[in-house]
């Protein structure tokens, strides 16, 4: 049904659909936050993303955020861009781990 796609749920179903504002990793995430009883209304797991994208924008690169976000980048630069290398990846995932665990590991 879905063959395209690398991610399914266990029904072989899309974990997004922007068609519908029905929507299994939504569904997923809160079952996951009621079970480890840290569910806050309002904190959703689009929430999670939002706030992902707007630490990962530290990095000041768009390029490098977009890819880790998922997201396909319209315009010419993405038609000439063959790849993103894994330092810059890292380096936006590295900003992220640095602001969610600030204090933490010190």
């Amino acid at each position: 049904m879905h063959r395209d796609l690398v991610f399914t749920t266990v029904r072989g179903g899309p974990w997004s659909n922007p068609d519908s504002a029905d929507c299994a990793i939504a569904k997923a995430f809160r079952r996951l936050t009621t079970t480890a009883r840290v569910y806050r209304p309002g904190a959703t797991f689009y929430t999670l993303r939002r706030t992902f994208r707007t630490i990962a924008d530290r990095s000041k690169d768009q390029p490098a955020c977009d890819v880790a976000m998922g997201h396909e980048t319209a315009g010419m630069a993405a038609i000439y861009r063959q790849r993103i290398d894994d330092d810059r990846l890292e380096a936006v995932a590295n900003i992220v781990h640095e602001w969610l665990y600030a204090g933490i590991f010190r």
